[in-house]
């Protein structure tokens, strides 16, 4: 079972929560702050571990998470710095475009997925399946 961490912004909750069920419905094992963290956690540790022992990363870009200040930043750059321990070859972070922002460059040398067009999670799914095939 494939464990998929969800990085996202606070104002994104929403739509990301959509995709954590869809992608729990498939039988694959999403990890989200407002679903997976249990009261008297320390969120400041979880975080960043469930981030770290993740078998992927979605990263869900928006003209929100884009411009905003904060630990949504940080996620962002401790993705990258995840990314660096994994073989070049690995699908692993796939940058998600929740509507027509652009990439930050850091992220831009991935391919990323659009979920505001028609096939935006049937190419996630894709993505997700070929990553586990090449584990």
């Amino acid at each position: 079972m494939a464990r998929i961490f969800l990085c996202h912004a606070s104002e994104d909750k929403p739509r990301v929560a959509d995709v954590y069920q869809r992608l729990h419905a498939l039988g694959w094992q999403p990890w989200m702050d407002k679903m997976d963290l249990i009261p008297g956690q320390r969120w400041q540790q979880e975080i960043p571990r469930a981030l770290r022992t993740s078998d992927f990363i979605l990263i869900f870009f928006s003209r929100n998470s884009i411009v905003k200040r904060g630990y949504v930043q940080r996620e962002f750059k401790l993705a990258l710095d995840t990314l660096q321990e994994i073989p070049e070859d690995l699908i692993h972070t796939i940058p998600i475009r929740l509507d027509d922002c652009v990439i930050p460059p850091e992220f831009g040398f991935l391919q990323w997925c659009n979920f505001f067009e028609d096939d935006g999670f049937e190419r996630l799914v894709q993505a997700l399946r070929l990553g586990l095939l090449q584990r």
